[in-house]
């Protein structure tokens, strides 16, 4: 019975994530194909996601630590609407600035989607092209420090990773990175099936990149900045955290020398600031007035 056991937690952790996100993948088509409309669909596949992500975090968790209730799943429940309104509104703002710059054919020159290539490279590209700014703004803010930073902070103040803490945003952040991920395909003429199904594989990456998931996943991490990566983004160790800056995909990270991946295992003990300020609030509100009180 323990052989089995152990298994299934060996094939769970290569195959869950791959499998999740083809999941997902495959019932956001049919639910497109049945008239659903885009963003009702997206939520209609996060909901499994989000449940997938917690009995795989309880199945086999990276750190039992941090499946431990630490007073902060309210604030995590807030930031989580949080973000799905700004991310639908902001994704909206995108796509209707875009439509008055083609109304007024101030785009028109950057008509150039490859709207011939299939649509698995297609969205592909879309990953690629929006990842870009969102990239050097999250390098920046780790970097320059400042303001930018400051702003970024919230993401970073969590002392554990779960799936949930992943909407850890200041709402500036959330505006940004969604402006800036659409802008690129937007812009270059890409059609809605293809802003859907990236915007569909980066919700469900982003989530599972926070997870508290032990994820084995040799080659993808080539691709995909998950689990593995993802975490010592997170480290209080400036060495380690100021890397692996892409939000959907490493490609960027691998282009500009970024994507750092040790040959060590991060501690329990080892996730959040590396020295947390003494005034640093822990309430939404506090955390959203943050960068303009620090100035």
């Amino acid at each position: 019975m323990n052989q089995a056991n152990e298994m299934g937690k060996k094939i769970a952790r290569t195959a869950s994530f791959p499998l999740l996100l083809l999941g997902a993948l495959l019932a956001g088509f049919y639910l497109r194909e049945a008239g659903i409309e885009d963003t009702l669909a997206t939520l209609l596949v996060l909901g499994p996601v989000l449940a997938g992500l917690f009995v795989l975090e309880r199945f086999i968790p990276y750190e039992r630590e941090w499946n431990k209730n630490q007073g902060d799943q309210t604030q995590d429940l807030i930031h989580f609407v949080a973000l799905l309104a700004l991310g639908g509104a902001t994704g909206a703002l995108a796509t209707g600035f875009v439509l008055f710059l083609g109304s007024h054919d101030l785009v028109a020159l950057f008509r150039v989607w490859p709207r011939e290539w299939p649509l698995p490279l297609q969205v592909g590209l879309a990953l690629l092209a929006g990842d870009f700014i969102p990239y050097w703004i999250h390098r920046w803010s780790h970097e320059k420090g400042g303001f930018l930073w400051n702003v970024h902070s919230v993401h970073h103040a969590p002392a554990r990773l779960y799936f949930l803490n992943t909407a850890r945003f200041h709402p500036l952040n959330i505006v940004w990175n969604v402006f800036f991920k659409n802008l690129p395909a937007l812009l270059l003429g890409a059609e809605a099936s293809v802003l859907y199904f990236a915007s569909l594989i980066t919700l469900v990456h982003t989530f599972a990149s926070h997870a508290n998931i032990d994820f084995r996943l040799g080659f993808l991490n080539w691709v995909f900045s998950m689990t593995e990566l993802h975490r010592f983004h997170h480290s209080r160790d400036l060495q380690e955290a100021n890397s692996n800056y892409g939000g959907t995909l490493i490609l960027w990270d691998v282009v500009f020398g970024t994507r750092k991946l040790p040959a060590r295992r991060i501690q329990a003990d080892e996730i959040g600031f590396e020295i947390e300020p003494p005034d640093y609030p822990r309430t939404y509100a506090g955390q959203a007035a943050y960068p303009f009180r620090r100035g």
